[in-house]
């Protein structure tokens, strides 16, 4: 199994590619950052976001925003860590894992919408959203066939 450091380097290395690729295949410039940018999410919603002790992801935050924001990203992420298991179909699979993180991140903030009392209309989505969560979903690929050959 790889670490998670070179996990990391890969997902780098796919962001940098896909730019590559997607400008050579005729992308705007706003669709080839948006994918980049859903790859290199893909390196904090990493699919090892099950793992009960952390994962790379942690590293991270702590060193771009700090301690404390660590410690509240581990918090949020600890009912996803104990309730599925490490390498699940549902942390692992890609597509699939990449709808349930996705879908967690988005759970607090819409309850919170909801109980609120705000009414809810989903605004239109640029395309570029569509290019981001494409992104995300070749990282975790990429994470899957890695874990898989290695």
């Amino acid at each position: 199994m790889p670490s998670g450091r070179i996990h990391s380097t890969a997902t780098v290395m796919l962001a940098a590619a896909g730019a590559y690729f997607s400008l050579r295949g005729g992308s705007s410039a706003a669709q080839t950052v948006a994918l980049s940018a859903g790859v290199l999410t893909g390196l904090v919603l990493t699919p090892d976001l099950d793992v009960d002790d952390g994962c790379t992801s942690t590293l991270i935050i702590r060193r771009v925003f700090g301690r404390a924001a660590a410690q509240l990203w581990t918090i949020f992420w600890l009912p996803y860590s104990l309730s599925i298991p490490h390498r699940s179909r549902l942390s692992h699979l890609p597509i699939l894992s990449t709808v349930i993180r996705l879908a967690y991140v988005l759970f607090i903030p819409l309850l919170i919408y909801f109980l609120a009392g705000l009414p809810f209309r989903l605004p239109p989505l640029p395309v570029e959203l569509a290019w981001a969560a494409a992104g995300l979903a070749l990282a975790d690929i990429l994470h899957f066939v890695m874990d898989s050959v290695f």
